[in-house]
């Protein structure tokens, strides 16, 4: 985290750095490797990010091709 933080100023400009939620999941997934697939999740709302509904995510177990 503080590699990206030192990259790109802020964790908050990290994750505003990707095209979409979907590519914002897949860096995280990388960048992370502890997390799963609900912490991404977890972690951009209690950070306050624009997270989409939770009742229709569609998860890496459900769409693979989508990550």
């Amino acid at each position: 985290m503080i590699d990206l933080s030192d990259d790109f100023r802020t964790f908050q400009k990290y994750l505003r750095s990707h095209d979409s939620f979907c590519d914002l999941v897949k860096d995280l997934l990388k960048q992370f490797k502890f997390m799963g697939e609900i912490d991404y999740y977890y972690t951009l709302h209690i950070v306050r990010e624009d997270v989409p509904d939770h009742d229709g995510l569609q998860t890496e177990s459900t769409q693979p091709k989508k990550w």
